[in-house]
């Protein structure tokens, strides 16, 4: 029944951080990762222009660390929405992401750029929820999870 449970139960499954790892983690890839990557490698490699130097120039950065700054929260996007679509890894990349979602939300303060502050915001606040529910059932941390756990079983038994 309904609230007869001691504090020894296993928690039920969280259903709804799956869509919200996979949601947020497509639309991250979607969105910003897939083609900010693109435009970075070009950047870097080819010395063609990227629309985000003038961002990072207006926000106070030297062009060559506009450069690092904006590859490396390129590259950090990709894995962390691979990392949230897949469910593997999924703190870990939380934590490194939270960082450059902070920094997105600073660039974009100081170039005055409000409705991308927004998205920066938001993307900061799944990483916490993510950060401190995990991935949920439904991931590849779980099936890691589960191959450990039958290992430490089946040791208990020999």
């Amino acid at each position: 029944m309904l609230g007869d449970s001691t504090p020894f139960d296993s928690p039920p499954p969280i259903v709804g951080i799956i869509p919200l790892r996979i949601g947020a983690g497509a639309l991250l890839l979607y969105m910003h990762a897939w083609n900010g990557t693109a435009l970075a490698w070009q950047h870097v490699w080819n010395q063609q222009p990227w629309d985000l130097m003038a961002t990072m120039e207006q926000a106070g950065f030297s062009p060559l660390m506009g450069k690092i700054f904006g590859a490396a929260a390129a590259v950090v996007a990709a894995f962390t929405a691979v990392s949230w679509i897949l469910g593997f890894v999924t703190r870990f990349s939380s934590v490194v992401f939270m960082p450059v979602a902070l920094g997105a939300l600073w660039v974009c303060n100081k170039s005055d750029l409000p409705y991308r502050a927004e998205a920066a915001v938001l993307y900061f606040l799944v990483a916490v929820t993510l950060l401190v529910n995990g991935s949920g059932w439904l991931a590849v941390d779980t099936l890691f999870r589960m191959r450990q756990d039958r290992k430490k079983s089946d040791s208990f038994f020999l």
